[in-house]
């Protein structure tokens, strides 16, 4: 079931938070460098097995830890976004 199908779930609105920020702070042509997804792809891992584990233990020290990768997700997209938009300064 994907987060679109679960409007009440708490995880599931903080996954479509998440993708509405990535979405504000993404050029167009970001998702189709490779490179972008191999520099995301661990602290994405990480979110998405940090949620599952808040979801199983929903402690304030998991939410923590959630928050944290959250934070981390959003930070590595900022940094693909700005060295992409370098890269396209660069070939033109």
């Amino acid at each position: 079931m994907t987060p679109a199908e679960r409007p009440h779930d708490p995880g599931a609105a903080l996954c479509r938070r998440l993708a509405e920020r990535i979405a504000e702070i993404a050029p167009v042509g970001l998702g189709q460098a490779d490179w972008v997804w191999e520099m995301v792809a661990e602290p994405d891992a990480s979110f998405v097995i940090t949620l599952s584990a808040w979801e199983s233990d929903p402690s304030e020290e998991a939410k923590a830890r959630v928050k944290e990768a959250y934070n981390a997700v959003l930070d590595v997209w900022g940094r693909a976004a700005a060295e992409f938009e370098r890269q396209e300064q660069e070939a033109s």
